[in-house]
């Protein structure tokens, strides 16, 4: 079970990569005081894999508030920790082919690092129906066919 949460953490993490350059310094990892801040999590010793800079390495990455704030190859602090060593830190993953529109097959595939899945075959009918039916409950985006929103 540890692992798995270990797992899910470092996916979180990795979820909001996707918005990152290779090495951020942001306004928001000094405290007022000059201090250096303390992130809400920090993921220790992962390896960081950014396809849009290149980034293949090593580093620590400071979370605030549901956002990567630092990536960096110095220590971070926070108020919660993870060593993540050996694990991977990288952006979500987009399933092109994805047959399961439940919830379990979405939960399934988010802890395979998914966060965008494709349906693009036959979709879900009623489609406004669907998606409000997942509002706020679903763990990845499923996104659907546009002739299925046409059927509306």
């Amino acid at each position: 079970m540890a692992v798995l949460l270990r797992s899910a953490v470092v996916l979180v993490g990795a979820a909001v990569l996707v918005a990152l350059t290779a090495e951020s310094k942001s306004d928001a990892a000094q405290a007022p005081n000059g201090a250096a801040a303390v992130y809400d999590v920090v993921l220790l010793h992962g390896r960081v894999m950014d396809p849009d800079s290149g980034l293949d390495a090593i580093r620590n990455v400071g979370i605030q508030k549901g956002h990567i704030a630092e990536i960096s190859e110095k220590p971070l602090a926070g108020r919660e920790t993870l060593d993540v060593s050996g694990l991977v830190i990288a952006p979500g993953f987009i399933d092109l082919h994805a047959h399961g529109q439940d919830q379990r097959s979405a939960a399934l595939q988010a802890h395979d690092g998914v966060t965008t899945a494709l349906d693009m075959e036959s979709g879900v009918f009623p489609v406004t129906e669907w998606y409000k039916s997942r509002e706020g409950k679903a763990p990845i985006t499923l996104e659907l066919p546009l002739d299925t929103l046409l059927l509306e």
